[in-house]
Order: C-alpha cells, then sequence, then structure tokens
C-alpha cells in the first residue's frame, strides 16, 4: 500500500503532494531512533512520498534538522515540509 499511495498525487491549497505523508512526532529519541528514523525517511523518499510533517517542539528541533539533512542527503528536490512554531508568548515564557 505504500508504493501505491505514495504515487497516487493530492492537492493540498496550491501544492501537489503525495497522498501519504510521513510524521516526525517521535523523531528524535536517541542516536539509534536517529538512525532508524532516517532509515524510515530514506524509505518513504525512495517510494514517492514526498510530504513530511514536522514542527519545532518534537525533540526541541531535532526533528526538523533530522528531516532536513534526510532530504537533502537524498537529493528529494521535491519535498515539501510542513512545520509548526509555538506562539511567541509561550515562546518568551519557555526562555
Amino acid at each position: 500500500r505504500m508504493q501505491e499511495a505514495a504515487t497516487e498525487r493530492v492537492q493540498m491549497g496550491t501544492l501537489e503532494v503525495s497522498s501519504m505523508g510521513m510524521g516526525t512526532l517521535n523523531w528524535p529519541l536517541n542516536k539509534k531512533v536517529d538512525a532508524e528514523a532516517e532509515a524510515a525517511l530514506q524509505a518513504c523518499i525512495e517510494s514517492g512520498i514526498d510530504f513530511f510533517d514536522t514542527a519545532e517542539a518534537y525533540g526541541f528541533g531535532t526533528s526538523e534538522k533530522l528531516t532536513r539533512s534526510c532530504i537533502e542527503a537524498t537529493g528529494a528536490s521535491n519535498a515539501k515540509v510542513a512545520t509548526k512554531f509555538a506562539p511567541v508568548p509561550w515562546r518568551q515564557e519557555a526562555s
């Protein structure tokens, strides 16, 4: 099913993306998980998935960095990344 979904396309606003995306909420937990996450992301890219969801709060920004490095390493120039960030007052209170 992953291969089939990766080749199906859907319209998301003005973007056309794979009908299946990859979320990175639970990334990363430790170096072992980083390697597993990289392998999973690479498998997604190789199968045609080009939509990835991340946020600065996932692993305190490490998820975004890991997603970027994997995309760059595979040369997936068509990748679309959705990210989120905390509202300004909350961020100021945390610092």
